[in-house]
């Protein structure tokens, strides 16, 4: 974990951007391999 003196230091402000950019990054990852999923499994139907 990161220290507290270290949190301290950073403005608060800055870790909510970072924050915040974070959570959109990972919902878009996650959905992203969501439909790559769903992608290549149609294909994989289709061959069949």
């Amino acid at each position: 974990m990161v220290p507290l003196f270290v949190l301290k230091w950073i403005p608060m402000s800055s870790v909510r951007i970072y924050a915040f950019f974070l959570s959109i990054f990972l919902f878009f990852s996650s959905l992203e391999l969501v439909l790559l999923h769903q992608y290549h499994g149609r294909r994989a139907m289709n061959h069949t």
